[in-house]
């Protein structure tokens, strides 16, 4: 069984180095205290060799999904791409443009909220990330509506 010294964080908890001065994690002030050993990622109960992110808490290794699911994703913005294609040769400016809009919002929606985990953040970041792109597309298309013209 491998072992790493470290010292825990009293604010946040993190594990750090041993004899670290400041958290890695929270960048609060490190108190002198005693090294507590952290298991290795192979060490642990029902989890295999290639568990990449033992270490950080169930929190963060719950956000992650398998690969079949990320293939999903990848086949689902495939879809999403061959569509948006398809809609470049469509004769109604308002079809095109919203179409490709909407479907834009989708496929960035898919790779924030999964490849860049945000779906596992607080929904405060989500919201960051989102309402501004509604706004945004809300607007072109008002404009585009409008002025008949892109």
């Amino acid at each position: 069984m491998s072992t790493l010294a470290t010292t825990a964080c009293a604010q946040c908890g993190k594990p750090n180095p041993a004899g670290a001065k400041f958290c890695n994690s929270c960048g609060k002030a490190i108190a002198v205290a005693a090294p507590q050993p952290v298991l290795s990622p192979t060490s642990l109960p029902g989890r295999a060799a290639h568990a990449p992110v033992a270490e950080h808490g169930g929190a963060h290794a719950a956000t992650h999904h398998s690969d079949k699911f990320y293939g999903g994703i990848f086949l689902a913005l495939a879809v999403i791409t061959l569509v948006e294609i398809f809609l470049t040769n469509v004769g109604s400016d308002l079809l095109r443009y919203g179409g490709l809009v909407i479907l834009s919002i989708a496929k960035f929606a898919l790779v924030v909220m999964f490849f860049m985990h945000l779906k596992g953040d607080k929904r405060l970041f989500g919201t960051l990330f989102l309402v501004p792109l509604a706004i945004g597309a809300a607007i072109l298309l008002s404009l585009v509506a409008l002025f008949g013209r892109f």
